[in-house]
């Protein structure tokens, strides 16, 4: 597939020309910001730790997630802290308005199911989220406590340098860097006695989308642990020309809305389409670049719950089953259910 590019800087602009479907197609992405707000007072004592890799459970998939919910149809009530982690081993920058330092700060929301009477040692799927460029995790808060919900020990960082309140204003430079992060959270929720350490979901919107992709496709970032994965509205990073989709196929969910003024839509299907079977593609119709996800953190907008039900629907199949064809089962239920505002498209191998 052609690619080439043209960079000025990212506060201005980029170009990006490569082939979609059957035409060459330039895009330009002015913005990846949303609409923020403060994380919630309180934390935990400051944690650190090394990231390292583990290999996946070589159990049959039918015994080893046994334990989740099947079809998700169990409401669990959701309790909330945020641990202030801190990777001692890597660097954050130097901006404008910071120096460097040793290590990178990354505090993060977790929101943990609470078992039932009848099983109270239950382990749950772990779910870690990446925000989008000038966001940060409470305002995804709706969202990331509808999948906690449903099952799921979400995990969300706020990155150092890409979240609203870092020094020097949100900055998209620092994006190589967040895979590892994301890995580092893995490493560390795995450490949680709740944490079921064989099923491992990763998710993120627009520039954590972006995030998102490097942890499956990018070989020098790809963490081998990840069962899943869900990309929102977003893309490869353009300005990496990193070795992609060339390892062992990771299961993937994009969601994207046709009317993605920021990352466009057809920058997010062609991404889609490089990437390796099994994946879904579920296209929102009318939909722009948060499409009812973010925005107001008090509330999930009325359809925000038809896109949870297709995130939990997907990692459910997935995790339970392990069989492309039962995901896409699962997808199309969704989407039939919502003909209007969901249209599905699919390669399982």
């Amino acid at each position: 597939m052609l690619r080439a590019q043209l960079v000025n800087t990212w506060d201005v602009s980029f170009l990006r020309v490569r082939t979609v479907r059957s035409s060459l197609a330039v895009f330009g992405i002015v913005a990846m910001c949303a609409s923020v707000f403060s994380l919630p007072a309180g934390s935990a004592a400051t944690k650190k730790a090394t990231t390292t890799k583990k290999k996946r459970s070589t159990k049959p998939v039918t015994t080893r997630l046994a334990s989740l919910p099947a079809g998700g149809k169990t409401t669990y009530a959701v309790t909330s802290k945020t641990l202030m982690l801190e990777d001692t081993t890597r660097p954050t920058a130097a901006t404008s308005k910071s120096a460097a330092t040793k290590s990178r700060k990354l505090p993060t929301l977790v929101l943990t199911p609470t078992p039932t009477s009848q099983n109270m040692s239950q382990k749950f799927p772990l779910f870690v989220f990446s925000h989008g460029l000038g966001g940060e995790p409470v305002l995804y808060e709706p969202l990331l406590r509808a999948i906690a919900n449903s099952g799921y020990i979400v995990a969300a960082p706020t990155f150092p340098l890409s979240s609203r309140n870092a020094p020097g204003g949100p900055n998209f430079i620092d994006q190589p860097n967040q895979p590892k992060d994301v890995s580092f959270v893995i490493t560390n929720l795995l450490k949680e006695a709740s944490v079921d350490a064989d099923k491992v979901v990763v998710g993120g919107h627009s520039l954590g989308g972006i995030t998102t992709v490097d942890l499956f496709g990018n070989e020098a970032l790809r963490d081998t642990r990840i069962d899943a994965a869900i990309v929102v509205a977003g893309t490869v990073n353009v300005f990496s020309f990193a070795k992609m989709f060339t390892g062992a196929a990771t299961p993937v969910l994009f969601l994207h809305g046709d009317l993605d003024a920021t990352v466009p839509y057809d920058l997010g299907y062609s991404t889609y389409l490089d990437v390796k079977p099994p994946k879904w593609f579920v296209t929102v119709v009318g939909g722009d670049h948060s499409f009812g996800m973010a925005g107001d953190p008090t509330k999930l907008a009325a359809t925000g719950a038809v896109y949870v039900d297709a995130m939990v629907k997907f990692a459910d199949a997935q995790l339970l089953t392990g069989k492309p064809a039962a995901v896409t089962a699962a997808l199309q239920k969704v989407v039939d259910a919502n003909a209007t505002l969901l249209k599905l498209e699919s390669a399982e191998k």
